[in-house]
């Protein structure tokens, strides 16, 4: 099994989850995750508890959130970020990025 974080008030940004069952498994408060990659070789990529309250996986500033591979929808305006929110497992990302973030 994957571990579990059980965390508050934290950042995971930047980051590339691959060749692993689960991503991540998120058990907290007031999260701020984005621009990770997660691979299509995550069998689930991250999974969000129901208890959790104030969680983001995306970036306030830009609207930014992560890279879901295998996740797809048009990107009608270019923008880089696509016109339909990844919903899955809990986790609700309403600006999934169209590609990997570059560094």
């Amino acid at each position: 099994a994957s571990p579990t974080l059980v965390v508050r008030d934290i950042r995971i940004i930047g980051n590339i989850f691959e060749n692993c069952p689960q991503g991540i498994e998120l058990q907290g408060d007031n999260l701020k995750i984005y621009r990770n990659v997660f691979r299509a070789s995550c069998a689930m990529p991250a999974k969000e508890f129901k208890e959790s309250i104030g969680n983001q996986w995306y970036d306030e500033k830009t609207s930014k959130g992560n890279y879901w591979a295998g996740f797809t929808a048009p990107d009608a305006n270019n923008d880089g970020v696509l016109d339909k929110p990844y919903e899955k497992d809990g986790v609700k990302d309403p600006f999934p990025l169209a590609n990997e973030p570059q560094k």
